[in-house]
């Protein structure tokens, strides 16, 4: 009876070190996918970090810039929670055997994911608004910020099914009967109509966001394009007259919304016309270059995001389509299936150089904080 217990433990212990052994191996050929996480990681924690501040504490107390905040908060916290997690999950393909870490993961994920989605949408409804609907309602600062926590909320919800689909798998290895677990499917729904349900909403719902997205924008384009070409034929000749009664001519457009030749005129009037920086006229299209680059901005993060999803809902779609489609890959094709399957994490690492590049209050503010952080460095090595 002991030599027979003996033998078991001895039994137990060689299947558990040959599964360590397996889960390394496989952990080996992810790393690409932990190298593509971490760098997000870094990138994305270090820039969201400033966005966040900068947008909320040192530029406009406007709606949009709040929005900008709480969206680049979110990218901070998947940066923060979700990458961490997600990088522990491909270190123990096989061996992660927490049930209720797997479902705090995912529900984790699904909780950013879903935020700045509805954050996105928002920001482009709002962009709509004032560009095409301008005497309309727009968001005002406090709005934004209910807004904000009510999209929060709503995400909490929206993502508990996440909670409830994922879970503990059992997965077999390429030696028999040695059985690995990984974070997937929960084992007791695998084979049922849940996670299809699950996925096959989330496919819907992205792509019918999508598409609201795309609308939105084009409709905003058809806007200015249409008032570029009506204002074409209204610019008028201003006139001037310096203190020293020297008189001096600019054109200048009539009108003040997102057109392409406000960028233009906005440079030839500060050329030629020596009036106080307080001049309606400069104040005018001061603040029409700004509201243009603001949707520029926008778009360019709604385009990101979108882009930075499609590979993901490839992977979704092929799982849901194809059968045994995890298993058919072979070691290239997995990591590739990994790779896509979290490509929506180049998203959050990717908008504060959005930002960077494209706002220049950004950039400047960017500089003054990097400058009193090297600043305050130096005078503690110093003394």
């Amino acid at each position: 009876m002991h030599t027979m217990k003996m033998a078991v433990n001895i039994s137990i212990n060689s299947s558990a070190n040959i599964l360590q052994v397996l889960n390394d191996e496989k952990a080996d050929t992810y790393l690409p996918v932990i190298f593509y996480v971490g760098i997000s990681m870094l990138f994305g924690a270090i820039g969201n970090s400033a966005v966040s501040y900068i947008y909320y504490c040192k530029l406009e107390k406007t709606a949009t810039n709040l929005f900008v905040a709480v969206l680049s908060a979110c990218d901070l916290l998947s940066c923060l929670i979700s990458m961490p997690v997600e990088i522990v999950g491909l270190r123990f393909p096989l061996t992660f055997h927490s049930d209720i870490a797997c479902r705090l993961i995912r529900f984790i994920v699904a909780v950013g994911t879903i935020t700045s989605a509805l954050i996105i949408f928002v920001i482009s409804v709002d962009r709509y608004l004032r560009v095409c609907r301008p005497l309309g309602r727009h968001f005002s600062r406090r709005s934004a910020k209910v807004a904000s926590a009510v999209l929060v909320f709503s995400s909490i919800l929206l993502a508990t099914p996440a909670f409830l689909v994922f879970g503990k798998q059992r997965v077999p290895t390429r030696i028999s009967g040695i059985i690995g677990e990984e974070c997937s499917i929960a084992e007791g729904l695998k084979d049922t109509i849940y996670p299809l349900a699950y996925y096959c909403s989330l496919l819907v719902t992205c792509f019918a966001v999508f598409v609201v997205l795309m609308t939105l924008y084009f409709l905003i384009g058809i806007y200015v394009w249409r008032h570029k070409k009506k204002n074409q034929g209204r610019i008028q000749k201003v006139v001037f007259t310096h203190p020293s009664n020297d008189r001096m001519s600019a054109a200048i457009s009539s009108s003040s919304d997102n057109v392409e030749d406000d960028l233009k005129l906005h440079k030839q009037s500060r050329q030629k016309i020596t009036r106080p920086m307080s001049s309606p006229v400069d104040h005018r299209q001061s603040n029409s270059v700004r509201v243009s680059r603001t949707t520029v901005i926008m778009f360019l993060i709604t385009l990101l995001w979108i882009v930075s999803y499609l590979p993901h809902l490839v992977m979704v779609t092929c799982e849901i389509v194809v059968e045994d489609f995890r298993t058919s890959l072979g070691t290239t094709g997995d990591v590739l299936y990994n790779l896509s399957f979290r490509s929506y994490f180049f998203n959050n690492a990717i908008n504060p150089f959005i930002y960077g590049i494209f706002n220049l209050r950004f950039r400047k503010e960017l500089f003054i904080l990097l400058d009193n952080i090297f600043g305050a460095c130096c005078c503690k090595n110093n003394p």
